[in-house]
């Protein structure tokens, strides 16, 4: 903002020069212009406002943390966060960049006086690292695994062993997560695969669910099983795109195939195929949340259709299923207040939705296609009556921050940053004909949010919570799962 006016006559409206939805500071006169450090595409760099110009000065690969201003020589002294600590630079043209520019990273003994100020090239302790000639992007070189956890599930008489690991390019261009298994008594591969590059996303997992077994319990042989396969594309394309708002289309096709497996005779019976096309809108002006571990302003409202009637061999759908969403969230002081509000209608036959648990996958990272879970908080997710066609869900949060603990060790590998709490209150209901459900179920409860990583790389947000049914059949349920209800 700047100010015109003064003591001696009246003062006038400031006047905004810049708005950015990035934490900005840092401000420097310079003889070209305002200086500060602005965050863009996730790293602090040096930025000069002349006039109306909005002009780059540095381009750092990690982030400047400090700088002095353009001196009247056009030399520009800042620090700069690299592996170890931080080096003190100094940029010799600061007027334009990317043309001629060289870096000098001046090392100073602890506790000696800095340096005096001979030409950077004149001294013995100074490192000029010339920018380099444009070369082509390969991400190829940058696609091995950041991080890998061990996995392993055991479902009566089902063992599966194996890894879970997630990449990405120096660019965030490409990005991945796959968990792999071996199923040890039937000797089945099964994991999961989803992999993004830009706005298209791409997902496939194959899982066995025992149905039938024999044996004390943790001693079964399983008898009967589910072989269950999910594929999914989904891309989206900006309609309008701005550092306040995202208006995104999107289409998708998903297949989901489920055959039941009798053990002794290697029988496979189809229970259950459904393929679907989906068209997406979205709308979203949460922006970043730089200041907590989720949204804390703006909304995201989102529109889904998905339909099986376009493809033949279905089982268990041939109508369509039309789906809105929408997320608003309101800054009170240092909490917030989220509000979320779901409704499905569908037509002709279509998969039942079930209410109950405490995720919703779809309202989680990325959009799921032919998803018929809602969380509806203090139910088990399997009650009949929170099952129909239709269904119709609200929920109200107050989530608040509780302590900042940043403490980490390293035998085990492990750490815990923020601590956050939320109490929620969710309402909501399914049903088969009419406008409405005839009865709604109510919950209430609270949850505790913790940012940990594990091996120094990995990051769960864990989310431990108590939940109570406020209608039959009015049961108290705990749970610990990954990420926010929404």
């Amino acid at each position: 903002l700047a100010f015109e006016g003064g003591d001696t006559g009246p003062l006038t409206p400031p006047r905004t020069l810049l708005t950015q939805s990035a934490p900005i500071h840092a401000l420097r006169h310079g003889p070209a212009g305002l200086e500060l450090i602005a965050t863009a595409d996730g790293v602090p760099d040096v930025w000069r406002l002349q006039g109306s110009a909005w002009q780059r000065v540095t381009r750092s690969h990690t982030a400047v943390l400090d700088h002095a201003g353009t001196a009247a020589d056009g030399t520009l002294a800042l620090s700069v966060l690299v592996a170890g600590g931080t080096e003190l630079r100094q940029l010799r043209d600061a007027s334009l960049l990317g043309e001629g520019l060289a870096l000098s990273a001046v090392a100073t003994p602890a506790g000696a006086a800095p340096p005096a100020s001979p030409p950077a090239q004149a001294r013995p302790d100074a490192a000029v690292i010339p920018l380099g000639p444009d070369t082509p992007y390969t991400a190829l070189g940058t696609l091995a695994p950041r991080a890998w956890w061990p996995a392993v599930t055991a479902d009566r008489g089902l063992t599966a062993y194996g890894a879970s690991l997630s990449g990405a390019d120096a660019l965030g261009w490409h990005r991945y997560a796959a968990l792999g298994q071996w199923e040890t008594s039937q000797r089945q591969p099964l994991g999961q695969v989803e992999y993004a590059w830009q706005q298209q996303t791409f997902a496939l997992t194959r899982s066995l669910t025992a149905r039938g077994w024999t044996g004390a319990s943790g001693q079964e042989t399983t008898t009967l099983y589910d072989r269950r396969t999910q594929a999914q594309w989904l891309g989206l394309w900006p309609l309008r795109l701005s550092r306040q708002e995202r208006l995104s289309l999107g289409a998708g096709l998903a297949l989901d195939r489920t055959e039941r497996v009798q053990v002794a005779s290697g029988s496979r019976t189809l229970r259950q195929q459904t393929q679907l096309a989906a068209l997406l809108l979205d709308y979203d002006t949460r922006g970043s949340a730089w200041t907590s571990e989720g949204p804390n302003r703006g909304q995201r409202s989102s529109l889904l259709l998905e339909t099986c009637a376009p493809f033949s061999g279905n089982t268990a759908c041939t109508g369509h299923v039309l789906r809105g969403d929408v997320r608003g969230y309101f800054g009170i002081g240092r909490s917030v207040l989220a509000l979320r509000y779901t409704e499905a209608r569908a037509r002709g036959v279509t998969e039942p939705f079930q209410l109950g648990g405490a995720t919703d996958a779809l309202l989680q990272l990325s959009t799921t296609l032919n998803h018929r879970d809602l969380a509806l908080r203090g139910y088990a997710g399997n009650e009949a009556a929170l099952q129909g066609a239709n269904a119709r869900v609200a929920s109200a949060e107050w989530r608040q921050p509780l302590a900042d603990i940043d403490r980490h060790a390293m035998v085990p590998p492990v750490g815990l940053n923020r601590l956050s709490g939320t109490l929620f209150f969710d309402v909501g209901g399914a049903w088969d004909t009419g406008s409405g459900p005839g009865t709604y179920r109510r919950g209430v409860g609270g949850e505790l949010l913790g940012e940990v990583k594990l091996l120094y790389s990995v990051d769960l947000h864990l989310r431990l919570g108590l939940a109570r049914g406020l209608d039959a059949p009015q049961q108290t349920l705990g749970y610990l799962t990954l990420g926010r209800a929404f």
